[in-house]
């Protein structure tokens, strides 16, 4: 974690978007970084770029929209473009769950 704020105040990043723009030989150039660590840290960023609808439905922070219902919606849309569609009440008052 170190590395993310010391890359934030040297300037390395300004925007969430940059973290993903980060090179190795930058973060291990950076003091108490590593090679180890930085390889780590690109790895973990590779790593969050994949995730689930559910995960994503659950981290837009959407109102009344925990993890049950992003689940739910989930199972019941299936993919994103589906789940734009969820919106509306209506659809919502038809899922068991919520």
């Amino acid at each position: 974690m170190y590395g993310l704020y010391r890359a934030l105040d040297i300037g390395f990043i300004s925007t969430p978007a940059e973290l993903y723009q980060l090179q190795q030989s930058q973060l291990s150039a950076l003091e108490r970084m590593g090679e180890k660590s930085a390889s780590n840290l690109i790895q973990a960023l590779a790593k969050s770029k994949a995730t689930t609808l559910g995960r994503f439905l659950f981290v837009l922070g959407i109102r009344e929209v925990g993890e049950t219902t992003a689940q739910s919606l989930t199972r019941r849309y299936g993919d994103l473009v589906l789940a734009r569609g969820a919106g509306s009440q209506y659809h919502c008052l038809y899922m068991c769950e919520i």
